[in-house]
């Protein structure tokens, strides 16, 4: 009876021991699920973003569809392409003093019966809120894009102002969906880094860029690797003017033809 020591009873160490293992057993468990469940709500998150950078993507693209398809029947019905007139409420320097009634103005009832839509913030990359046309639509004549239209290669619309076309421009928008246009547009392969455009797509000056009536200042919207090469709605990046940035681009007239 002397040598009975309760403290060393081995049923009881054994069963201690099973309870510390469960225990990190557990603790293992709970840190694998954690991460589990992190990144699932990550690629949950990154696949909501997509999903609406692609949203507002196609709401550009069935925007300037619609501006597009006014543009043509305005022509049609006798509208010449250097009479068609942006002039809005919202922005000035689209005075065409080629246009001489409302049945020429794209935004009025009479005209295009369309309406201007200035971009919401959510589509624009705020650190180029600085810069010109940052915020704003531009429709400008200024870039010709190679085999767009009348513009073949080699050619030189600098020199050749036949070859230059008339374009939608949304400014400074998110690579998120810039990337989402190009995939709808089937530019570049999916999820490529945006094209570059190799000079300048459009004049130094904010109202010469904005298109008035006229067809006499020429720049190269073009890659130095050919990927915007007859391509007459994508997105690109900036270089010398614009300056850096990713903007989407929608040719309202390719000339000749509509």
């Amino acid at each position: 009876m002397g040598d009975h020591n309760p403290t060393k009873n081995p049923s009881r160490a054994s069963e201690s021991g099973s309870v510390i293992w469960f225990i990190l057993l557990a603790v293992v468990l709970l840190a694998a699920l954690t991460v589990t469940i992190s990144r699932s709500s990550d690629t949950v998150e990154q696949s909501g973003d997509r999903e609406r950078a692609r949203i507002v993507a196609s709401d550009m693209m069935r925007y300037a569809k619609g501006l597009e398809q006014s543009i043509s029947q305005m022509r049609h019905r006798g509208i010449g392409e250097n009479e068609i007139s942006f002039e809005n409420s919202f922005l000035s320097g689209y005075e065409n003093a080629r246009c001489g009634d409302t049945s020429c103005l794209l935004f009025d009832k009479e005209g295009g019966g369309q309406a201007y839509r200035e971009p919401p913030t959510a589509w624009l990359d705020n650190a180029h809120s600085a810069k010109d046309h940052f915020g704003t639509i531009l429709f400008t004549s200024n870039p010709c894009i190679p085999n767009v239209g009348n513009y073949g290669e080699p050619g030189n619309c600098a020199v050749d102002v036949s070859t230059l076309d008339l374009l939608m421009v949304i400014p400074f928008i998110r690579e998120s969906i810039c990337l989402e246009i190009n995939r709808l547009v089937g530019l570049g392969t999916g999820g490529a880094a945006p094209p570059q455009d190799d000079s300048a797509a459009w004049d130094n000056s904010v109202n010469t860029a904005r298109f008035t009536g006229s067809y006499s200042v020429g720049n190269n919207l073009a890659s130095a690797g050919g990927e915007l090469s007859g391509v007459s709605v994508g997105c690109f990046e900036g270089d010398t003017r614009p300056s850096g940035g990713y903007h989407f681009f929608y040719t309202l007239v390719a000339r000749p033809g509509g």
